[in-house]
């Protein structure tokens, strides 16, 4: 069983400087609740981009069950868990954008 938990929030700038900032993995852990360190240990042809490789410690819980009892009546406490500590890394990501305008 595979849950979708899709999230969303309007951030009011540029796409492409979301995108730049969300996108390198360097600042992973100043605006992702679970990432504990984010670094550079591969660099792309004179910075971020195709081919970097990026270093993550993280703390995850990891659900595993079947497709039957328990796991199927837990799937809708799961994904509102989850939707919500998406909701928080959004709002964080933002908040670390804006304060830099």
């Amino acid at each position: 069983m595979t849950i979708d938990v899709p999230a969303e929030r309007v951030i009011p700038l540029p796409p492409e400087q979301v995108a730049t900032y969300a996108m390198d993995g360097r600042h992973d852990a100043e605006w992702t609740q679970d990432i504990r360190t984010a670094e550079l240990t591969r660099e792309a042809g004179g910075g971020f981009g195709v081919g970097v490789e990026v270093t993550r410690a993280a703390y995850f819980v990891r659900v595993q069950a079947g497709e039957g009892g328990f796991y199927r009546l837990a799937a809708p406490l799961l994904a509102r868990q989850v939707r919500s500590s998406i909701s928080v890394d959004l709002r964080d990501l933002e908040h670390r954008l804006t304060e830099r305008e």
